[in-house]
């Protein structure tokens, strides 16, 4: 049992080899300074490195009843690693089960916190853990600032189940209920096979201390923060995100992509519903309106799924706000989506049509994937071949086929900008002219024309 105030279970300062598992925690109080910079974990590694490091297999608020009176603890973050350095071997936050309710907003199932002289790559993985949150958030690596060097990375957040709701409290009316996320120069993290659950609304969230304010609330689903040159290699794959409101005052997102994505960040083969909002890149309204906008970010290969009971529902929200205050963030433009599924009414340009009318600007693209053959059915390497948009829009992709005989031609389908989401600008690319060369023969079906509403695979024939 952990009583009192700014209080920690367990606590360990600097160095490494540190083995914490099988312990339970029933933390029952709150903080003297009631701001989410003044942060207590109930297990604290601070300035940790070197290794090895283990926090396995603990059992922290989660039926606590018989102590507390409550099923669940009363604290702020579960598991908190902060200004760590690099780990040799990881550091392995893994199997724990948490369940909580924070007395300020930020605070998180577990969270890895750098500064300036502690970012670099870490090496961690977070894996395997339960988070089932009373009032609060589920995990997050956190840079803490954007101007510095790639750092608070190289590590993974994987196969954990998180459920989470935060009341509304200090600095912020709503709740802002947050399943995972990377930022502020955050790098090098992969996110995938989680399954994240953001039930949120107006009543959702109910107040837990004399603090909160309210229990209506927003929320987010998996939430990465790249910066080209600084925060950069953030990808979520793979993951499950299911986020639902009783209110179309109160935004769940499933996906958002925040400030400007290199190339290695991106979302991708995730399944997601929402009756509220499938991804957004700028902050999503009703609770999570404070960070930036999102450009260039890459969505791929997804399944995005309008559930039941839609609560001003949109597929793609980029116009909310962009604060002014963040970096790079007062537009939305050059986002891409590619090859994704839409089920249940969400389609590519169905765009959330409120807040401040910030520039915002995404493509649609699909994939034509050709394999060339001989007549007897062997792969044809080596043939040239190569799309041009004739709807309007300019463009021109080739490919060589590889020695299966493949080529794969990723065509825009259109390019949508404004600052209205009720009124863009659209430019067709598709229908595109495609054209087969290989020497010494003629490719069946070439010259010929393909819309690109869809993915397309196609066997062509050399006679």
């Amino acid at each position: 049992m952990d009583y009192g105030l700014d209080n920690e279970a367990i606590h360990t300062q600097s160095g490494g080899n540190v083995n914490i598992h099988d312990n339970t925690i029933c933390p029952y109080h709150t903080l003297s300074t009631l701001n989410h910079f003044a942060v207590y974990g109930e297990i604290d590694l601070t300035n940790a490195s070197g290794g090895p490091a283990i926090i396995n297999n603990n059992t922290i608020g989660t039926a606590c009843s018989s102590v507390t009176g409550q099923p669940n603890g009363f604290g702020y973050v579960s598991i908190y690693i902060a200004h760590p350095s690099a780990f040799s071997p990881q550091l392995e936050v893994t199997n724990n089960q948490i369940s909580m309710a924070s007395a300020v907003r930020d605070g998180y199932g577990v969270e890895i916190l750098c500064v300036t002289n502690s970012s670099g790559p870490i090496n961690f993985e977070i894996a395997h853990n339960t988070i089932n949150q009373v009032s609060g958030r589920g995990i997050i690596v956190d840079g803490e600032n954007t101007n510095t060097p790639p750092g608070c990375g190289t590590g993974s957040v994987h196969d954990n189940n998180v459920t989470v709701r935060e009341a509304g409290n200090e600095g912020n009316g709503a709740g802002d209920s947050v399943g995972i996320q990377a930022r502020f120069g955050a790098s090098n993290v992969q996110v995938f096979n989680n399954t994240v659950t953001v039930p949120v609304g107006q009543g959702q969230c109910p107040a837990q201390f004399f603090t909160d304010n309210g229990s209506d609330c927003g929320g987010i689903g998996i939430k990465l923060m790249a910066t080209t040159g600084v925060a950069q290699n953030l990808t979520a794959t793979n993951n499950t995100v299911m986020a639902t409101s009783n209110s179309p005052n109160f935004v769940a997102a499933g996906l958002y992509g925040d400030f400007t994505a290199d190339p290695g960040s991106y979302f991708a083969n995730n399944t997601v519903s929402s009756n509220s909002t499938i991804v957004a890149t700028s902050p999503p309204g009703g609770g999570s309106g404070f960070d930036g906008c999102g450009n260039t970010w890459m969505f791929k290969n997804n399944s995005f799924i309008e559930s039941a009971n839609p609560q001003g529902f949109h597929t793609y929200d980029a116009v909310w706000f962009c604060n002014p205050s963040q970096v790079g963030a007062t537009d939305t433009n050059n986002v891409v989506f590619q090859d994704n599924s839409y089920q249940g009414g969400a389609s590519p340009d169905d765009l959330g049509v409120s807040g401040g009318g910030n520039p915002f600007s995404y493509y649609v693209k699909w994939s034509l994937n050709l394999t060339v053959q001989n007549g007897s059915g062997q792969p044809l390497p080596g043939v040239m071949v190569s799309a041009v948009a004739t709807g309007g829009g300019t463009e021109t992709v080739s490919q060589v086929t590889d020695s299966s005989g493949n080529a794969q031609l990723i065509l825009t389908d259109h390019f949508a900008s404004g600052s209205s989401a009720a009124s863009p600008t659209t430019v067709a690319y598709t229908p595109h002219a495609v054209t087969v060369t290989a020497a010494g023969c003629k490719v069946s079906a070439s010259p010929f024309q393909i819309a690109m509403h869809q993915s397309v695979s196609q066997t062509l024939v050399c006679q």
